[in-house]
């Protein structure tokens, strides 16, 4: 065994090598990561934010045996993974001999478990006087050099670094663009939708399919504002409707909602019509058809305007008290 001499050894790996390579090796990792996940919302996804997470956990188990994998055979029996390669380093055993296959799985275990859940196993190498991360400890490991280390070297740790904190941005960025979060703040939607609820809205659905009646759609306003609509899609473009008695007339055939919430035969909204909703837009109105501002007061709606399809409650809670509505979350939204 060698007699260890901290910092005058210089065969073991200095930090900044070690940053380098751990930093281009998650870069293949997010890279492969954010490609998968571009794949995943570009499919026809029927089933919304349901078929997203299945698709996502088959992605993460996916990937996750893909790393295991790579880093299992790549550090073991005297092989590079690509970040050790490029900045010229190995992980051996504390006599310098090439790890095992069985010690490079175990070693692989530790360093998903220390950076990926923990994140600040690696730092551990900072101070330790053998220059070990945790997962080094844990199995008797270090990294060596084999190859000198330049000026150029450190400044391509730096940049490999750089890209790495860059590029951890983009699958949220990536999945953001296919579904995002939403709120409710007004009663418009009672009992489909309660005030206090989050869900989540797929944004890509009409690339797949138009929208539907029945629908509850989130829109961008009307006439103008920040704030984003939810409700329900009544009718299509070309479609007739009228109300009577509180009965929605499409066609004219009644068509039961066994959703909607309203005062009594007495409202005021109680009967109007007919109309025929124009080509290329909808007619939408919230399930509280008392307390709703919707196409009864703004018209017709572009389908231009149409931003998503609601899903799925992902939380709720009572906006006066913030006490959890569990029973409410992961819903759908129908």
């Amino acid at each position: 065994m060698p007699e260890y001499l901290g910092l005058k050894d210089e065969w073991r790996a200095g930090f900044v090598e070690r940053v380098g390579a751990f930093s281009l090796d998650l870069l293949l990792i997010v890279w492969t990561y954010t490609a998968g996940l571009h794949v995943l919302v570009g499919l026809p996804l029927l089933g919304g934010t349901i078929s997203f997470l299945k698709g996502y956990l088959v992605l993460l188990a996916g990937l996750g045996a893909l790393s295991m994998a790579y880093f299992t055979v790549f550090n073991s029996q005297g092989r590079q993974t690509a970040g050790k390669w490029v900045f010229g380093i190995r992980a051996v055993r504390d006599d310098r001999s090439p790890i095992s296959l069985k010690k490079g799985f175990f070693r692989s275990l530790c360093y998903l478990f220390s950076e990926g859940v923990l994140y600040v196993g690696f730092l551990w190498a900072l101070w330790d006087r053998k220059r070990q991360a945790w997962h080094d400890k844990l199995v008797g490991t270090v990294v060596e050099v084999i190859r000198p280390q330049t000026a150029g070297t450190r400044l391509l740790a730096l940049l490999c670094f750089l890209c790495l904190l860059v590029s951890s941005t983009f699958p949220s960025a990536t999945v953001k663009s296919r579904f995002r979060a939403f709120t409710t703040p007004t009663s418009s939607m009672v009992w489909t939708l309660l005030p206090g609820d989050y869900f989540i809205a797929d944004l890509g659905f009409m690339d797949f399919a138009d929208v539907a009646r029945g629908d509850i759609i989130v829109f961008a306003p009307p006439n103008g504002g920040d704030q984003a609509y939810i409700k329900r899609c009544v009718a299509l473009g070309g479609q007739h409707l009228e109300v009577r008695r509180n009965m929605l007339i499409l066609d004219g055939e009644s068509v039961p909602e066994p959703y909607i919430y309203m005062g009594g035969i007495d409202s005021p909204y109680a009967n109007w019509g007919p109309l025929t909703v124009p080509r290329d837009s909808v007619y939408v109105m919230g399930d509280n058809r008392d307390n709703s501002l919707d196409s009864r007061y703004f018209g017709f709606l572009d389908k231009d305007l149409i931003l998503g399809r609601a899903d799925v409650i992902y939380w709720s809670m009572e906006p006066d008290t913030g006490t959890p509505r569990v029973e409410r979350v992961g819903r759908r939204i129908e």
